[in-house]
């Protein structure tokens, strides 16, 4: 048999948190998506608190960012970045809560005259005189996509574009259970939406029973979970190459007692022999931008994550005769054919769009 061996070559580190001490919500909602725009990092880092009007704010403005930006064009509104982002949290505001419009505009006016001081008469003129554009909801998504989930889904897209500018509550699971709980955090549940859950039974149902298992993209460890409550004997292998993300999976395990050796490195560069090999791809996360906003800044990325799933894919299948193959995408472009393969849909009761095939 052979042995199990790589380096650890990534040494990213997260984004720095967001300052959100002494602001409004309205305030804590642009610095958010500055940390966003300017410098790369994700929401659900920023708020390390509950601010539902906040995140409200937040969110809504990152998922209809294009259409706001469509409706600013129409204003004749041109303005750079810091700036920008204050005036379409604003407008989303405007377009799709039921916050009295005086007290947006009031408030923005406000926190222009500290962010953004030279532009603060120009939010005055224009936010007092605006009125709801009611754009349709593909104006939220760039063209190409539109085209692509036109093809790919004819009765559904417009549907699937509405749900991903939707936010739901999040799901949890009991851990050794099929139960799931949506919107509360219980004892012993790990967050986790059904979506990945159901797409792994379907996947088992139709393979052999495993020995020996790597997880190739395993952190922050939901699917390394579900791989040992399937195959609670079996040798389980568990790689994650980011330091940080590595350290966050042997918490999860350990916390709900799951035994597994840990690797830290590139997925290509894992030797040895496996009955099964598990590959989360890195993906565009289309299945999943009603949660994951920033996904939609990142499509352009598309075509790079295509060859790194192609190189996972390969390298996979020199180490074992069976590999699952899954991501949180609802691209055809990024689902490789496979048997038993199956698209799961973003729904309006709240589960993920995700995809699952076996490759041998």
């Amino acid at each position: 048999m052979k042995t199990n061996r790589c380096n650890n070559t990534d040494t990213t580190t997260a984004p720095a948190q967001g300052t959100v001490n002494n602001l409004s919500s309205r305030e804590i909602a642009y610095h958010a998506l500055l940390h966003v725009f300017k410098k790369g990092g994700y929401l659900a880092q920023y708020f390390k608190k509950p601010n539902p009007l906040a995140e409200e704010i937040a969110y809504g403005t990152l998922r209809y960012h294009l259409l706001l930006e469509k409706i600013m064009k129409r204003l004749g509104v041109k303005l750079k970045v810091k700036a920008r982002l204050l005036f379409l949290s604003a407008l989303y505001q405007l377009e799709y809560m039921n916050a009295p419009a005086y007290a947006v505009v009031n408030e923005t006016i406000e926190i222009a005259k500290r962010a953004c001081p030279y532009q603060a008469a120009l939010f005055n003129a224009t936010l007092r005189r605006y009125e709801k554009a009611n754009l349709p909801v593909a104006c939220a998504y760039p063209e190409d996509f539109v085209e692509k989930m036109r093809r790919a889904y004819p009765s559904d897209f417009e549907q699937i574009f509405e749900i991903l500018c939707t936010r739901f509550s999040p799901f949890s699971r009991e851990i050794g259970t099929d139960i799931f709980h949506k919107g509360v955090i219980v004892e012993n549940c790990y967050v986790q939406n059904p979506t990945p859950y159901q797409l792994m039974h379907r996947l088992s149902k139709n393979s052999p029973r495993p020995k020996k298992i790597l997880d190739m993209c395993a952190a922050p460890g939901g699917k390394s979970l579900i791989l040992h409550e399937l195959y609670p004997d079996a040798e389980l292998y568990c790689n994650e190459p980011n330091p940080k993300r590595a350290e966050r999976l042997k918490e999860n395990l350990e916390r709900f007692g799951v035994r597994a050796n840990f690797l830290n490195c590139d997925g290509c560069e894992i030797t040895g022999e496996f009955d099964l090999v598990v590959i989360d791809a890195p993906c565009s996360g289309t299945g999943v931008m009603h949660k994951k906003p920033e996904a939609r800044l990142r499509l352009d990325q598309t075509s790079e994550l295509i060859s790194l799933q192609k190189r996972l894919i390969a390298h996979a299948k020199t180490l074992s005769p069976l590999v699952w193959y899954l991501t949180c995408s609802i691209l055809p472009e990024e689902n490789h054919t496979g048997a038993n393969s199956f698209t799961q849909l973003p729904t309006f009761e709240g589960l993920d769009g995700g995809y699952c095939a076996i490759i041998g």
